[in-house]
């Protein structure tokens, strides 16, 4: 049974004795028709993702293309590391990582776009750094992450909302493209790319992008997905509503 609200969802696992992430996995398994090592794969290549995304930019100074951003990241840590910080060490570390994912995105780096492009460093940044904290193995972070799924898994008719594509070049050509979730799906799956997507968007990795795109429609995100100007001036913002 799908769960459509909240409560569904609580009352479905305290029948079947099951927890949060339990559900969310098989939910995985059944509609994706995926074993659950195949699940757990899934996620655990998001885990990395996130990983890395939340470490790139507390170790070195990372800028968003533009260059109106970045660095702050870098700049959170070494205060962190400074050992006197005023509200606690877990909350500013959990604050660097969050800025360390945002400056990935803004850099056209690889992220998880969970709930969105935008908020990319949220779920990271509180994952990660409580963890940490609490010394939890990558199993037990999966397990997080799946159970943080189950709020995505009770949106309702998700692949009749609308995906927006709106494309700016530098050259001055203009894109836009509003279709059903469920069509641009099809989409993706026989072609591996929107037909909109042009390889000659300079400064713009275009399968790095369908890689986003793709994964965030599987995880049923709702909002702002996409939202990149490379240094050439070529905009691309996706959003699913």
């Amino acid at each position: 049974m799908l769960a459509r609200t909240g409560e569904e969802l609580l009352k479905i696992c305290e029948e079947e004795s099951i927890s949060l992430s339990e559900y969310a996995i098989r939910i995985e398994m059944r509609d994706r028709e995926l074993s659950r090592e195949e699940v757990y794969k899934k996620m655990a290549k998001n885990l990395k993702v996130m990983k890395e995304g939340a470490t790139e930019g507390r170790e070195k100074q990372v800028n968003s293309l533009s260059g109106l951003i970045g660095g702050d990241g870098y700049r959170v840590q070494k205060y962190l590391e400074k050992g006197n910080t005023l509200t606690g060490d877990i909350t500013v570390k959990a604050m660097a990582m969050a800025l360390s994912s945002s400056e990935v995105n803004a850099s056209m780096g690889r992220i998880v776009a969970c709930p969105t492009a935008g908020s990319c460093g949220i779920l990271p940044a509180v994952i990660l750094s409580a963890g940490e904290k609490l010394g939890k193995s990558d199993k037990e972070l999966i397990d997080a992450l799946e159970q943080q799924n189950d709020q995505i898994i009770v949106v309702k008719d998700y692949d009749n909302k609308m995906l927006k594509v709106n494309i700016e070049s530098h050259e001055g050509d203009e894109v836009k493209v509003k279709l059903p979730v469920k069509v641009i799906k099809t989409i993706i799956k026989a072609s591996g790319k929107l037909p909109m997507m042009s390889n000659n968007m300079d400064g713009i990795n275009v399968d790095e992008l369908m890689d986003v795109i793709s994964n965030s429609l599987d995880s049923a995100v709702i909002g702002e997905i996409v939202n990149i100007t490379s240094a050439d001036g070529d905009k691309v913002k996706v959003l699913v509503e």
